[in-house]
Formats: structure tokens, C-alpha cells, sequence
């Protein structure tokens, strides 16, 4: 992940560096070109997105068939122990995009000094994240299960098998996109100039949640096994996952401050700043939960009965009402001469 950043915020940084050193005094010594008609621009921008969030983990309890053999600290009741269990963490989303703008004419009278005008703009963006996936929160390690069986005769238990844990992993998905309006006023300011552009800010963002839960529970009494013993010979496999997705919707303040460092063309080239803040119109929870529907080992149970097939894991992920936001970007108006 952080590889591919480098790949794509460096040459933007290398550009922009170049193209603010190229024409500088012709650009400080021209007036406004754009005060009395529609100006577009397209630019490149790489940022970065956060907002805290808490992922939850909770299992049931083990059922029938069941038999915990000798007394072992391993042997436990709960398909996870110690769940319900949650951990918080501020996702970070780093990306990468492309934004169109569209300003209007300048509003009001130019000077040579001071203000130039005020105008209104509009952009949208769209961009790919590199958000990496959080682990919210993470209990063991599961995955396929191995037995740590010996070269000799040994009791065996339930924790002797690897593989066993849960997780809740929570990530933003790839593509996002924002858009906005707001004013711009234009200035000069140390012979350059600069805007000031406020704005309103929406921003789209699909989150997902996935979960995962994997337990050895023992259904065999026989205390040892000789080696070579099949991994599955006293054991029932417990395997639980889940997945859903939400896209949220935001809506907040925002601001940028650009200044223009040089020309390209027919293009006047800017560097510019922003930070912007969003609410989510529709927060609500995240939450998946599954069964156990091992068919062989846990067929579904007669009327009135429990057994494990009732057996279940659940995930959710809830945030913060407010995410927040800023990027760096280079962009190119159009101004011909």
C-alpha cells in the first residue's frame, strides 16, 4: 500500500515543483484574464480521510455435541472466550485522485490592489483509497487448523489445536467520491495570486464489514492419540463469517486556500490546500451475525431441541458522526492568452 502512495504522490509532487518554477514573472506581472467568463480547471490531488470507529466481536456459547473431556483451562464454554469483546482505532484512508472544477465569472468590480473579486465554484472528485483493513477487534489467529500433535502418545485439547480465534475487520472501500460549492476570493498577495475558497462539502464513502470466527471443539472423550492421528479424529469444527456493507453518505464545511505559480500553455498552473469536514446524514451501525451450518455435524435439531446449530457469531461496527479530511493538489485553469 504505502509503495503504490509513493508511486503516485511523488511525480505529483515532482510536477508541481517544476511547473511552479516555469514562467513565475509572467504570470506576476498579468492581470486577470478570467474576471468576465466561465473558467474551467482539472487537477491532482492526493489526501488523506479519518474518522474513529469500534468494532464488536461476540459468539455463543458452545453446545451439544460437546464433551470438554479432562479438566483443562483450554477447554471453555464460550466459542471465543472472553467475548463480547470491542476495540476503537482511527481509520486512516489515504488516496489518490483526479478533481474537475468550474468557476464563474468574477462578481464586482476589479482593483489593482486588494481584492479582485469574488466568484462562485463548484468541483467534483474522484479518487481510489489506500486504506489498509483494521482488525476490530482480534482474538487468536484463525485460520486452517493444525495439530500440534507430538511424536507420542499425548492428551489432547482444545487449545492444542492452531488455527482457532475470531476477528471483526472493518475497511473503507476503494472508491470515493466528493464534491462541492462554496465562494472564492481572489487577491493578490506577495506579488502572487491567492483564493480563499469556502465551500460546502459532500462526500461518499461505502464502508465494509467482514467477521470471521473458527473453533476446534472436542466430541471425543479418548484423552490421547498415537501420532499420525487425523487432525479432525476429536474434534468438530466451528466456522463462522459474515460480511455486509453500508454507503454513508456526508455533508460538512470545507476549505481551500490556492495560489497560482505559473503557466503552461493555455493553462495557469496552482498549487492548492484544503481541509474539509463531514457529518454522516445516515450513520447507522453496522451488524452481521451467522450460524453454524455444518450439515454433517450439526444437522438442524427436532422441535423444541438446541444443538450447535444454534451456535453463532456476531459483528458489528459503529463510528463517529464526523470524519475529516485533507488534501494536497496541483491544478490547471484554463486562460489562454
Amino acid at each position: 500500500m504505502l509503495a503504490r502512495m509513493r508511486m503516485f504522490v511523488k511525480p505529483c509532487l515532482a510536477l508541481g515543483l517544476a511547473l511552479s518554477l516555469f514562467s513565475v514573472d509572467e504570470l506576476r506581472a498579468e492581470p486577470s484574464k478570467n474576471s468576465t467568463r466561465w473558467v474551467p480547471a482539472f487537477s491532482f490531488q492526493s489526501g488523506v480521510n479519518a474518522q474513529n470507529g469500534t468494532g464488536t466481536l461476540s459468539t455463543s456459547d458452545v453446545l451439544a455435541p460437546y464433551n470438554p473431556g479432562g479438566i483443562s483451562t483450554a477447554d471453555y464454554s464460550i466459542i471465543i472466550p472472553g467475548t463480547p469483546q470491542s476495540a476503537s482505532s482511527r481509520l486512516m484512508t489515504p488516496y489518490g485522485g483526479i478533481s474537475l472544477e468550474i468557476m464563474t465569472p468574477t462578481l464586482g468590480a476589479l482593483r489593482d490592489a486588494g481584492p479582485l473579486g469574488l466568484s462562485v465554484f463548484a468541483h467534483i472528485d474522484v479518487a481510489y483509497s489506500f486504506g489498509p483493513e483494521y482488525n476490530l477487534p482480534a482474538t487468536g489467529n484463525p485460520g486452517t487448523f493444525v495439530s500440534s500433535i507430538p511424536n507420542q502418545l499425548t492428551t489432547l485439547t482444545q487449545g492444542a489445536i492452531i488455527g482457532q480465534g475470531g476477528r471483526t475487520i472493518v475497511s473503507v472501500n476503494p472508491f470515493l467520491l466528493t464534491a462541492g460549492a462554496g465562494a472564492a476570493l481572489t487577491f493578490r498577495a506577495w506579488d502572487r495570486v491567492l483564493r480563499i475558497k469556502p465551500s460546502v462539502e459532500y462526500l461518499r464513502q461505502e464502508v465494509s464489514l467482514r467477521g470471521l470466527v473458527r473453533r476446534a471443539v472436542r466430541v471425543d472423550p479418548t484423552p490421547g492419540a498415537p501420532p499420525g492421528t487425523p487432525n479432525d479424529t476429536f474434534f468438530r469444527t466451528v466456522d463462522l463469517s459474515g460480511q455486509t456493507s453500508r454507503v454513508y453518505h456526508g455533508l460538512g464545511p470545507g476549505l481551500e486556500i490556492e495560489v497560482e505559480t505559473g503557466r503552461a500553455g493555455n493553462f495557469v498552473v496552482a498549487l492548492y490546500a484544503s481541509a474539509r469536514a463531514w457529518t454522516f446524514l445516515n450513520n447507522d451501525d453496522l451488524r452481521v451475525e451467522d450460524f453454524n451450518d455444518d450439515a454433517v455435524n450439526c444437522p438442524p435439531p427436532p422441535p423444541g431441541q438446541v444443538n450447535c446449530s444454534s451456535e453463532s457469531a456476531t459483528f458489528g461496527y459503529s463510528q463517529d458522526d464526523w470524519a475529516y479530511g485533507g488534501n494536497l493538489g496541483l491544478r490547471f485553469r484554463w486562460s489562454p492568452e
